[in-house]
C-alpha cells in the first residue's frame, strides 16, 4: 500500500470538491493512515476555520439569507474566494433555503470539533518541524461579538522555528526552489522559487509573510519522506519534484465553472 503525504489542496478537495474528485481521493487513501504537516494545518485553518468565522460574522451583522452571505464571502478575486464559497456550500450541505439559524449552528459545531476531525481523518501523523505558531491558533470571539482567526505573523515574532527548519534540510529546500524556477511554466511558481533561493542564503527573511504567504508549498514539501508520495492538485510540486526526486501524485482538481 502506498503511503501518502497530503498537501492542503488534497485535504480541502477531500471535503469540498466535486463528487468525482472526493471519490478519487477516498479511493487513493483507502483504509490507510497517512501524513501531513503543520504548514498544511495552518493553511487548512485559514481556509476552513477563517471562512466559518466570516460566515458567523455575516450572520451577526444581520444577513438574513444564504444569498446575502454568499455575496459577502465572494468579495475579491482568486483562489481564496473560490475556497470560501466551497466551505459555505459544505456548511449549507446543498439544503435549499438553508436558514441563517441552521447555518450558524453548523458553523459553531464545525469550529468546536468538526474542522479538526475532518483534518485528521485518514491522517496518522502531523509533522511539525517548524513548530508553526499559526497552526495552533483557534477562532476566538472578541468583546464586540465578532469572530476572528490570527492567520498572519510578523518576521520578528518568536512563534516558530522556520529559520532553523529551513536550515535543517537546506539542500532539499534549495532543490525544491530551483525546481520551481527551472521547470514551472507559471510565473507565480517561478517567483516563489526565486524567493526560496534568496531565503536559503538570508535566514533573517525566512519568517512572516515570506513564509505563510509566499513559500508555503516549499515548506510543505520538506516534510514528505522519501518512501511517501505527495498527494496534491497543485502543479508546483511537479516542478519541485524534477529536482528533489520527490514522488508526486497529482489529482484533478474540481472543475472551474
Amino acid at each position: 500500500m502506498t503511503d501518502y503525504y497530503l498537501d492542503t489542496t488534497a485535504l480541502i478537495e477531500r471535503w469540498t470538491g466535486e463528487a468525482d474528485v472526493r471519490d478519487e481521493i477516498l479511493a487513493i487513501l483507502g483504509e490507510g493512515v497517512h501524513a501531513t504537516s503543520s504548514h498544511v494545518r495552518r493553511e487548512w485553518k485559514r481556509v476552513i476555520d477563517g471562512t466559518v468565522a466570516d460566515v458567523l460574522n455575516a450572520i451577526r451583522d444581520g444577513e438574513s439569507d444564504l444569498g446575502s452571505i454568499l455575496a459577502r464571502l465572494s468579495q475579491g478575486w482568486g483562489r481564496q474566494q473560490g475556497q470560501r464559497l466551497r466551505v459555505l456550500a459544505m456548511l449549507a450541505n446543498q439544503i435549499r433555503d438553508c436558514s441563517p439559524i441552521e447555518l450558524e449552528l453548523r458553523a459553531g459545531q464545525l469550529l468546536r470539533c468538526g474542522s479538526e476531525q475532518m483534518f485528521v481523518h485518514h491522517i496518522g501523523e502531523v509533522r511539525n518541524g517548524s513548530d508553526c505558531g499559526l497552526s495552533k491558533n483557534e477562532v476566538t470571539r472578541g468583546s464586540d461579538g465578532r469572530y476572528s482567526l490570527v492567520d498572519k505573523c510578523k518576521r520578528d515574532e518568536e512563534i516558530c522555528r522556520q529559520d532553523e527548519y529551513i536550515a535543517d534540510d537546506l539542500p532539499k529546500w534549495k532543490s525544491a526552489s530551483q525546481g520551481l524556477v527551472d521547470h514551472s511554466d507559471r510565473s507565480g511558481d517561478r517567483k516563489m522559487g526565486k524567493l526560496g533561493l534568496e531565503l536559503a542564503s538570508t535566514p533573517v527573511k525566512r519568517k512572516g509573510k515570506n513564509c505563510y504567504a509566499r513559500t508555503g508549498d516549499i515548506s510543505i514539501s520538506l516534510e514528505c519522506k522519501a518512501e511517501e508520495t505527495l498527494l496534491t492538485t497543485d502543479a508546483s510540486f511537479d516542478a519541485m519534484a524534477k529536482e528533489t526526486g520527490m514522488p508526486v501524485k497529482r489529482i484533478k482538481a474540481t472543475s472551474p465553472p
